[in-house]
């Protein structure tokens, strides 16, 4: 009996030294990994502001005295003119969406990414420009090719996606 006991106990210590031994060896890979990504994120954040640096002070400038005049703005009896047309605010177009296909006067348009057939012409001279006040995609002939190739490979479905318009506007551009 007492063997027995003397044994379990044996076996117990070396289990217990063999569990320190593995939680000690997993501290220190954990150690090592929080290091690694601190010195890596340090890296970064050090290269990436090291440009950055402060503008120089302007001079200052001296203010020239300036007189005043006084005048009287006389007084008539007319009602402005209200019959001319209110100027509209010039829009600004800009290339939004997750993979750059929408051609929007919103800066921030976002769109869910998805690689859509005919997207890689995009990329082919193509610019977003404002044309009769609403931004639209111009193609270039090299973008027009492209679309052609697409659709003859692909077949009539590519243009239901969401750039599928730009096909269709494909035939009018070679049209012209």
């Amino acid at each position: 009996m007492g063997k027995l006991i003397k044994d379990k106990i044996m076996i117990f210590s070396k289990a217990s030294f063999s569990s320190k031994g593995q939680s000690l060896i997993g501290i220190i890979i954990v150690l090592v990994v929080v290091g690694l990504l601190t010195g890596g994120l340090s890296y970064y954040l050090s290269k990436r502001t090291s440009g950055v640096t402060e503008p120089p002070e302007a001079p200052e400038l001296e203010t020239p005295e300036v007189e005043m005049l006084e005048f009287e703005i006389p007084e008539t009896e007319e009602e402005p003119a209200t019959d001319r047309p209110e100027e509209e605010p010039v829009k600004e177009c800009f290339i939004a969406g997750c993979s750059g296909e929408l051609c929007t006067d919103d800066p921030e348009a976002v769109t869910t990414c998805e690689l859509l057939p005919g997207m890689e012409c995009l990329a082919e001279e193509m610019s977003c420009q404002l044309v009769e006040g609403e931004c639209s995609w111009v193609l270039s002939r090299k973008a027009a090719e492209c679309f052609l190739a697409v659709k003859e490979q692909q077949g009539e479905q590519v243009t239901e996606s969401r750039i599928g318009y730009l096909f269709n506007k494909v035939e009018d551009f070679l049209n012209e």
